[in-house]
């Protein structure tokens, strides 16, 4: 954690950077990437559990743990081995776990495999905490090790998932982080003596050579462990799925969108209903081991625990590297930062070197990963550091070549950290959730999460205590299960202190000072602590009292900083730290009484400029501060005590050396310190990561404007009032699924008004928006570039007689505005005003562009699906709402009150194109090869073989919620042509694989042509990208395919098949062809698309598109040919369009339609109309034929016959 803050802290690192950071770390989270980059951990999949998922999802459980890594892990097998017996029977699971993507697919697969503690950590505990608190936390740190090796043994994986015990070296290459790791090391032996035993320091020639580390200052050696992670939780979970099978359910791929209380007309004793992709699941409990993601769901914890990226590797070790897997583990320490680094034993997974870090040499020295929560991209600058770190610290004479690609894998995970350094293992509060306090007994939320990087060493036993917790709160603990936790940190539990405003803010739990356990469960037997009453606390202040002072000393603080023009620069500081750097420039002060005062400090103080600042943060802290803790809307990281691990006005207790008890199950605000402690850091933060700039007088008006504006809001708000409620409702919407729509489809809903207090108000806005975002990050150009288009925006009228009058919202009533909207067939002409490079371009880019890269949105609403489309662009649907006022004045501006959204999925129809030519040498595309066929090695060739394919008829998606039709696939057409040397038999055939390539092109400029293969540096001069991923379809055996005999003589006819651009048939005779006979034959490949992946139709728009490709490989063998297995590959243009619903087809051709036969609602009730479409017409198509399959083929004959009966081709 002290690495954290050093790099947070880094003056080196502009403000707008660090305060970027501290955005992201109090921002959701949000779900897990649906791309992450791929983890060596990750690449044997567990055939029972990595995609464990039920028909359907349980509608009921008795505990819901969101979370598969080793957290959940844990407390699943503590509640079901460690519950009592003959409870009564329940029909629901007691334990079901969700998890957003594959099973331990997050942090836990992807972190560095190590079990570890260092002396680093103590001496800091030990500062911050006392002796006592800093041995026990590194006791139980400690512990992990053998409880890892102890389960692992119980459940016989201990070779599976390779743990073994370890020897760490920890590395310094620097004379002043050597002398103070050895001063540390000495404290910490002379603390913990018995569990130090094994722990030594090597020091200059000390240092043995097999340790292979020639650049060395010193190593600080001891006890540690390494372990397989996904291999130790995957096997973990498929025991206990065995062992209990009717109380474990296991589903992957589900995320949790939300999670609501149970309402009084569901009649259920359960208490949370939890909102996921597929579907509603109730529970008693609900248990949080998300980690870094836990702020998506837990809103309180945003910034108490914030998302890092960290990144990790799988090498290959140089050729005169010994094997030490079952020897050591490595941390490598440098003046800023470190790595850490395992070797695999000797296995069929190789000797990989498993290394991983580099945050340190990162982007602005590791301050880029700070808050970032997805997994789908690599860090730059950690990719080189890694890449190239090895051979450098091992010695290049040590390390040898490396055969081969050095790095075979390098992917990143999100770790989750905590403000204060310390897990959160507890019962939640109201207050951090925002859900409603229910009555004791009736479950609750748990978390255990923000293991700030070192999981493996709490995250495991943080688990155990959770679950004792938790069958202790339902008294299900088994009577030989022992409820003592004294072994579990204090300071890691999640604890309510007595809060004097519990009463006022209605969300906070009261719990009795003098019998803490009074009020709160479970009744552990746990060492006492201490539980500061804030009697005088921050939340005592009466603001009726602060509002005049805050507005007085605001004023005063501005005049006092008005004393001279001193031209201030940047200054700013570190939260963390609690420093502030001030910096400032030589001014000319004006004459007057004010600068005699100013000349007479700077005389007594040079730093005079400190004290003015502090008047402005003084008057700025006493407006925000009362304000924001009314208004529950504080960013506050709230630190221990660095001065000391206790309360100043701490007395010691009848129970033991830490005074009174401590309470299980309710929320700490991290430490119990002194309520003017807390302010002060309040203070400090406000005044650190607010105030960065303060160059005028102008600026300090401006600021204390805004200061009265905020300040104006927030007593609203103290007062009782509230933003008005808005609600959106569409027609016929299924809870829980996701409602899509197509083209022509009606958007119907209700928007619902409710207010608290009477609200004057303008208008309500209600629109249908269509919006692209993009971002284009380039190594060879700094910073990200970004495009963001709104393409459609469609504005319900609503009438003046549907508004009360007077224009006033009063309180306790519902005010209802209905909408309709129909989606639009193309867009408005002004969308695309760009410069193209023809008509056909601008007509691909008035098409509407369907539903992509929301994760909430793939699929059917159903099932969460992978869309296949990178983090980078998106493409959304949305209805809006804004309520507005608008203030006195004529040219007064209207502001809105409140405002909402709700997203919708939208597949338009989109009709066949004419194929593309291609031409020889296209730089995508390769629709015709030709090889020569070889009699064996150093034998001559048998003759030349010629592969060739024209692009098929497009797959049909299915129209959302038109459930009438499937998807209709398509068949690919392999034509061959093999032209003999003399009288040489053709080779045979042996087996087709068929692979489908989606490529998503995304750019921060308009295109201005269709997508095509551009160079590196083109693409990056330009703004532009693709992203690619390749899916399986399926693999034939075409052993039985026969050749036909033929000689020049006898022309062939071209297969109708084939559609080109060129007269000539595809398989032409070869380039070396001078024979009298060739052979000929055809493969017939189906093409479907799988169900576990979300596909739309083919695409272009301004800054999106989305293009397909068919990849055809086709392997034969020739006669006594003893050679590895010859291929051919093609790939070949493929189009997926979307047909419209069954009763919105046209009934008669598309140029017969005539204006009135078109819906006259598809042009209201709104405001902007499509535009015409008559200048866009396509030229019509003849309908294709039958065409029979090669009779070799008969077992395929029905399916081909199905997917090629003729279909109307619609123009346009």
């Amino acid at each position: 954690m002290a690495f954290a803050r050093a790099i947070l802290s880094n003056p080196a690192v502009p403000i707008e950077d660090r305060q970027q950071a501290l955005d992201r770390a109090f921002s959701d989270p949000g779900l897990p990437s649906t791309h992450p980059t791929s983890s060596f951990w990750l690449r044997n999949p567990h055939p029972e559990v990595a995609r464990a998922q039920s028909t359907e999802l349980p509608s009921e459980a008795e505990v819901v743990i969101i979370g598969s890594g080793v957290t959940g892990t844990s407390i699943a097998r503590t509640l079901l081995k460690s519950r009592k017996p003959g409870k009564e029977t329940k029909p629901r699971p007691a334990v079901v776990i969700l998890e957003a993507r594959d099973v331990c697919s997050g942090a836990t697969g992807r972190n560095g495999g190590h079990i570890l503690e260092t002396a680093e950590e103590f001496a800091a505990l030990e500062a911050a905490h006392g002796l006592e608190a800093a041995k026990k936390i590194v006791k139980f740190r400690m512990a992990h090790l053998q409880e890892i090796l102890k389960t692992a043994d119980e459940y016989g994986l201990t070779e599976e998932t390779q743990v073994r015990k370890v020897q760490f070296l920890c590395v310094y290459f620097d004379e002043r982080g050597w002398k103070r790791a050895l001063s540390r090391l000495q404290r910490l032996k002379e603390c913990l003596p018995d569990e130090t035993v094994e722990w030594r320091a090597y020091e200059g020639n000390e240092i043995p050579k097999e340790f292979c580390l020639p650049h060395a200052r010193g190593i600080v050696a001891g006890p540690a462990g390494a372990i397989w992670p996904y291999r130790f939780v995957t096997g973990i979970l498929a025991h206990l799925r065995a062992e209990f099978p009717h109380d474990l359910r296991i589903v992957s791929n589900t995320p949790v969108t939300s999670i609501r209380d149970v309402t009084v007309e569901e009649a259920t004793s359960l208490r949370y209903s939890i909102e996921t992709t597929r579907g509603t699941i109730r529970a008693r409990h609900v248990v949080h081991c998300t980690n870094a993601h836990v702020g998506h769901l837990v809103p309180g914890l945003r910034g108490r625990i914030y998302p890092v990226r960290g990144q990790m590797s799988a090498q290959t070790p140089g050729s005169k590297f010994r094997n030490q897997g079952t020897e050591h583990s490595w941390i490598f320490k440098y003046e800023r930062g470190f790595d850490y680094l395992t070797q695999l034993p000797p296995s069929e997974a190789g000797d990989m070197m498993m290394f991983g870090g580099g945050l340190a040499q990162g982007e602005l020295g590791g301050v880029g990963d700070f808050g970032v929560s997805t997994d789908s991209g690599l860090s730059l600058y950690a990719d080189i550091h890694l890449s190239g770190a090895l051979s450098a610290i091992f010695g290049r004479e040590n390390w040898g070549s490396v055969p081969g690609p050095s790095v075979e894998k390098m992917w990143t995970g999100n770790m989750g950290f905590s403000a204060d350094g310390f897990p959160w293992v507890g019962q939640l509060p109201v207050s951090l959730t925002e859900r409603k306090q229910k009555e004791k007994g009736q479950g609750a939320e748990w978390v255990s999460a923000g293991f700030s990087g070192e999981g493996m060493v709490y995250a495991w036993l943080c688990g155990k205590a959770l679950g004792t917790m938790l069958l202790a709160y339902d008294d299900e603990l088994l009577e030989t299960e022992s409820a003592d936790l004294s072994w579990f940190p204090e300071q890691m539990l999640v604890i309510e202190g007595v809060d004097a405003s519990a009463g006022l803010a209605g969300d906070a739990q009261q719990v009795s000072v003098d019998n803490p356990k009074a009020d709160c469960k479970p009744d552990l037997d746990y060492p006492a602590s201490r539980v500061q009453t804030n009697t005088a606390g921050h939340h005592e202040l009466d603001h009726k009292l602060w509002i005049w002072p805050s507005i007085g000393g605001a004023l005063l603080g501005f005049g006092l900083g008005s004393i001279s023009d001193a031209a201030l620069r940047p200054f700013t500081g570190d939260a963390c730290l609690h420093r502030r750097y001030v910096s400032t420039q030589p001014h000319q002060h004006r004459s007057s009484l004010c600068y005699l005062a100013l000349d007479a400090a700077q005389r007594i103080d040079r730093h005079v400029h400190r004290l003015r600042i502090g008047f402005i943060s003084l008057a700025i802290t006493m407006t925000i501060i009362p304000m924001e803790m009314y208004g529950k809307k504080m960013r506050s990281v709230v630190l221990p005590n660095p001065d000391s691990g206790d309360p100043p006005d701490g007395k010691a207790g009848e129970t033991g050396p830490n005074s009174a008890e401590l309470e299980v199950g309710t929320w700490r605000d991290r430490k119990t310190v002194q309520s003017q402690t807390f302010i002060c850091r309040q203070i400090e933060l406000r005044c650190c990561v607010s105030l960065y700039f303060v160059r005028s007088i102008d600026q300090l008006s401006q600021m204390a404007a805004s200061i009265i504006t905020r300040g104006s809001s927030s007593l609203e708000s103290l007062t009782g009032r509230s933003r008005p409620k808005v609600q959106i409702d569409l027609a016929n919407q299924t809870e829980g699924l996701v409602s899509s729509y197509t083209t022509k489809d009606h958007i119907e809903g209700t928007v619902t008004i409710r207010v608290d207090h009477d609200t004057r108000f303008e208008d309500v806005e209600i629109t249908f928006e269509g919006t692209a975002r993009t971002s284009v990050e380039r190594a060879a150009y700094p910073g990200r570039t970004g495009a963001y288009q709104t393409f459609l925006k469609l504005r319900q009228p609503i009438d003046d007689a549907a508004y009360p009058t007077p224009r006033i919202l009063e309180s306790g009533r519902s005010y209802q505005f209905p909408f309709t909207f129909v989606v639009p067939e193309r867009l408005l002409p002004h969308v695309c005003t760009h410069s193209k490079t023809n008509a056909h371009v601008e007509r691909s880019h008035t098409l509407l562009p369907p539903t992509l890269g929301d994760p909430m949105l793939a699929s059917n609403g159903k099932t969460l699906l992978d869309d296949m489309v990178p983090e980078m662009c998106q493409i959304s649907y949305m209805i809006r709402v804004v309520l507005n006022r608008k203030p006195a004045g004529e040219t007064a501006a209207r502001k809105p009150l409140a405002s909402a959204g709700k997203k919708v999925r939208i597949i338009p129809t989109v009709d066949e194109e004419p194929p593309l030519n291609v031409f020889d040498g296209d730089d995508v595309y390769c629709t015709r090869k030709e090889k020569d066929v070889k009699r064996g090695l150093m034998r001559g060739k048998l003759g030349r073989l010629v592969v060739a394919a024209s692009q098929p008829k497009p797959v049909q998606l299915t129209a959302p919620q038109d459930e009438t039709k499937e998807s209709v696939g398509t068949v690919a057409t392999i034509h061959l042509r093999f032209d003999p040397v003399g009288n040489e038999a053709p080779p045979r055939l042996g087996s087709v694989w068929s692979r489908l390539r989606v490529s998503t092109y995304y750019a921060a400029v308009p295109w201005e042509d269709y997508p095509s293969a551009l160079s590196a540096t083109m693409w990056a001069q330009a703004g532009k990208s693709v992203y690619t991923e390749t899916v399986p379809l399926s693999t034939l055996c075409v052993a039985s395919a026969q050749w036909t005999k033929h000689s020049v003589s006898s022309p062939v006819r071209r297969s109708s098949l084939e559609s080109t651009s060129s007269s000539e048939s595809l398989t032409g005779p070869s380039a070396s062809f001078s024979g009298s006979t060739y052979y000929t034959a055809s493969v017939v490949v189906p093409v479907s698309l799988p169900a576990s992946k979300a596909f739309v139709p083919t695409f272009h728009s301004c800054l999106v598109s989305r293009m397909y490709a068919l990849d055809l490989s086709i392997s034969y063998h020739t006669p006594n040919a003893n050679i590895l297995t010859p291929t051919a590959s093609l790939r070949v243009p493929l189009q997926l369009t979307c047909q419209p619903k069954a009763d919105t087809r046209p009934k008669y051709g598309v140029h017969e339609i005539t204006l009135e036969e078109v819906d006259a609602e598809f042009f209201s009730p709104r405001n902007v109309a499509p535009p015409s479409i008559t200048s866009y017409e396509a030229f019509p198509r003849a309908q294709s034929n039958h065409i029979a399959p090669p009779p070799e083929y008969t077992a395929l004959r029905a399916p081909l016959l199905a997917s090629e009966q003729p279909r109307r081709v619609a123009a346009g």
